[in-house]
């Protein structure tokens, strides 16, 4: 579905100006009849985002039970951790984030209601 220029300029006015865009590409493949997602964060997004990627899978076993493809690397499990929600990574800081990091461009994947996320290198 296409927007008009107007109806983007509308949009544009309405934004959250205490949020950052974030840039992403999203990667979605099957796996042993699972379905992954795969975030790769882009250099243009904030710098708590740059050189990130996130997987998701949605499953209804638990995290211990599920295989992670072999070409990739876990770094960190991420599932229900509240940094790496798509607001707080978005989120300008106005003094220093929590993570210690100052706020010019510089904030900290997204996690999936029933999904099990992870950061992977």
């Amino acid at each position: 579905m296409n927007i008009t220029r107007r109806e983007y300029e509308t949009l544009l006015n309405q934004r959250d100006q205490s949020h950052y865009t974030i840039f992403k590409k999203r990667r979605c493949f099957l796996y042993q009849n699972f379905y992954y997602q795969l975030d790769i964060y882009k250099d243009t997004s904030p710098i708590r985002c740059r050189g990130l990627m996130i997987i998701e899978v949605y499953t209804g076993k638990d995290a211990g039970q599920l295989q992670m493809p072999p070409f990739m690397t876990v770094a960190k499990e991420i599932t229900g951790n509240p940094d790496y929600s798509m607001y707080n990574l978005s989120r300008r800081c106005s003094d220093v984030c929590a993570n210690g990091e100052n706020g010019e461009n510089g904030e900290n994947g997204e996690n999936g209601e029933n999904g099990d996320s992870s950061v992977s290198n």
